[in-house]
Formats: structure tokens, sequence, C-alpha cells
């Protein structure tokens, strides 16, 4: 058993928590249990893990980018516990036999929890789909991808929203509504992943007032520059938008219209970046602290920042046990400096890729530690990561 004393929660109570097994087994302002192991939070602030739903760690395909081990450090440094991988990987993740090498892959290597997001295929593979409890969401690319993962033809698109309630989708502009016109008519649960534009926003609200379960994200890129912003190592797909965009989605955020931050992590060497047109950038590592500046400039709460990077993104895929503090869920945390400004160096980079667009960028918290079933799997003091025995495969209520 082990005591996290005096932690301060998202709800601005300072509490003492009790883990047996893996799992939170008590919540109280004051916890007495004969146990030799007592973490003492000091008053910090302890969150629920984060839960990162749209990353790309690039394994398999391209280990010099990033890999599962690599990236699943990336995001401890970060607070994240849980991420939710794309499909476009190499092969891309559009069949049972690519799944079940990509879970093979993650089982051996990775220091965090991980789920998968599965492909949809433009030649059709809408009756070759998994089982729903073996990935997070179909995910449907609607504007630009590599292979056979841009989706044109709607008979193909009416097909594979008839097959699985989970849709997660890159879509842009006039595609939005495409997307939510078919989500609406096969009653799917609809992710639009990284929204960048304000007349997306629009669209949303109006599916949103018709209750609709849809459900949008934004990535921290798309908050924090814009179009003016742009260079060869600072690009990404949607691309930075402008300034009015930028604007409107931080008032989205705060108004609650967008549900969750999601990084669209996606790693090139900057040799890769230089030599070409290239689209994807780093941030995993830095996500939760740039949340946390912004939500301080914000006044946002401690319950938002939770909510928007770690209950929401549970809420949406239905995810087991994870995303919250309560009893009987699993003992996920991270543990936050919330008063300790530094600026982000390269020394700072877990990432493979070994840059960030975030270097120079000044914060104003710092992740102290991560914790995946109360086990201490990242310490920033010591730069350490270690396995939990606790790490899991995600799974899903369907």
């Amino acid at each position: 058993m082990t005591i996290f004393k005096n932690a301060l929660l998202s709800t601005n109570q300072v509490q003492d928590i009790l883990v047996d097994n893996g799992t939170i087994q008590l919540i109280s302002s004051h916890i007495d249990s004969p146990t030799d192991h007592i973490i003492d939070c000091e008053g910090r602030l302890l969150l629920s893990g984060m839960i990162d739903a749209h990353v790309h760690f690039r394994d398999p395909g391209f280990p010099q980018k990033e890999d599962a081990l690599s990236g699943t450090k990336a995001a401890l440094r970060g607070g994240v516990t849980s991420i939710l991988d794309m499909p476009n990987t190499l092969p891309l993740c559009i069949s049972a036999e690519e799944l079940a090498h990509k879970k093979s892959i993650y089982k051996q290597n990775t220091y965090a929890n991980y789920g998968f997001h599965f492909g949809g295929d433009a030649r059709d593979n809408s009756l070759q789909l998994p089982h729903p409890s073996q990935y997070a969401a179909l995910k449907i690319f609607l504007n630009e991808s590599t292979g056979y993962m841009l989706v044109t033809d709607d008979k193909v698109l009416d097909n594979l929203f008839a097959k699985s309630h989970y849709i997660a989708v890159h879509a842009e502009g006039e595609a939005v509504e495409k997307a939510i016109y078919f989500a609406k008519k096969h009653h799917n649960t609809l992710y639009l992943c990284h929204i960048s534009q304000a007349e997306e926003l629009q669209i949303i609200k109006q599916a949103k007032d018709q209750k609709l379960p849809i459900f949008a994200e934004v990535c921290p890129h798309h908050i924090l520059f814009n179009e003016k912003d742009t260079t060869k190592l600072l690009t990404m797909k949607p691309g930075l938008r402008t300034k009015r965009d930028q604007d409107m989605l931080l008032e989205a955020l705060d108004s609650g219209l967008i549900d969750t931050w999601g990084t669209d992590h996606a790693p090139h060497l900057i040799s890769e970046k230089e030599a070409q047109l290239t689209y994807g950038i780093p941030v995993i590592e830095f996500s939760l602290e740039l949340l946390l500046t912004l939500a301080k400039q914000m006044n946002w709460s401690y319950q938002k920042i939770e909510s928007l990077y770690s209950s929401m993104p549970q809420n949406i895929f239905s995810i087991i046990k994870k995303g919250k503090i309560t009893q009987g869920y699993d003992a996920d945390f991270v543990l936050v400096e919330q008063d300790t400004s530094y600026t982000i160096q390269e020394k700072d980079i877990i990432s493979k890729c070994g840059w960030s667009p975030y270097v120079g960028r000044q914060v104003t918290s710092k992740i102290h530690s991560t914790y995946i079933g109360g086990e201490e799997v990242y310490n920033a003091h010591s730069q350490e990561f270690k396995k939990s025995r606790y790490i899991k495969e995600l799974s899903y209520d369907r």
C-alpha cells in the first residue's frame, strides 16, 4: 500500500489518497494506515494522469523519428500516463493483423498505458474492422493522408461510419460539415481532431446545439502560434491559421465549445524538416506545462485542465478506470510544482527527434513526478524513468 499525503486536488481540497494494487482505495482529509510507503506531496497539485488522445509515435516504420519507448518516456515527462496512437504508421494500421502487430510492439517497449485508433481505408475495410473493444476509434482522413487512408468516396465513408460507433476524423473546412452529416446519420460519437479555423467552430456549435455527441480537439500549436510564425520546422497539417482563427480558438476553449487538448505529437528529424516540406511537430513532453501556463493566464480552474486533458478524453472514448482521481479508478497521477517558472531548453527534450518549437518559451508550472498505478515512473529531479507493474493496454466500455 501507498499513501499520497497532503495532495492538492483539482477541487482545491488537500487530501490523502490510499493506493493498493494499483487502484485508488480511499480519498480522505486524513488517512492513517500501517504502511511504510508514504509519498508526501507537500501541498503540490496532484492531477489525474493525462490522456493524450492524439499522438503519432511512428512505431512501426519510422524509428529514427520516434518509437514506442521514446514516445512514452516523453509522455511521462509531460505528465501523460495514457496515449492513443494514430494509424498512419508503416505498415498502415488498417488491418486486424497490423493492429495486433502494433500492440505487440507496445507491450514490449512502452513506459505508459497505450491504446490505438484504427484506420479507415479508401478501398473500404468496413467489413474487416476489429471488435470495437480492440481500438479507441476508427480514424478517417477526409482531407490529407498517406497511402490508402485518404477517403474521398462518399459511399465508402457511409460504410465506414455505419460500421464503427466511435469515429475520429481529420477534417478541415467543409469536411467538418461532411463528417457531422455522416455521424448524425449513423448516430456516431464523433471526435474532430485538431480544429483550427473559426468557420469550423460555427459548424461545431450548430451540431452541439442539436445535442449531437460531437467533440472537438484543439492542439497547443494552434493556440500558441499563428500563420506569421510559420517556418520549415513549424509546419503541420492543418497548418497555422490567422490571428483571428487563433483568437477564436482560444475563445472556444475558454467557453467550453472545444472539449479536449490533444497534442498531435508528430515528430520528424530536423534534417527531414529542412530537406523538404514535412508536416508535424513534437510537443508531448511540454503539453501539460503549456496548458497549465495558459490556464494561469486565462484564470481557468485546475478542474478545467483535468477535464480537457484527462477526464474528457476518458469519457469520449469510454476508457475504463482512467482519467479521474476517484475511488476504484487506477492510481495514475501527475504531481505538479504549480508555481515554478522555468524556460524550456534543449536538455529538457525527451522525444527522439531531439528538437522542439517550444525551446525558449517560459512556462509557469513544472512536472515534479508521474505515477502509474501509484508507482513513480518519472522524477524530474533525478531525470529517471521506471516501468510500473501496472502499465496496461487501455480497455473500453463497449
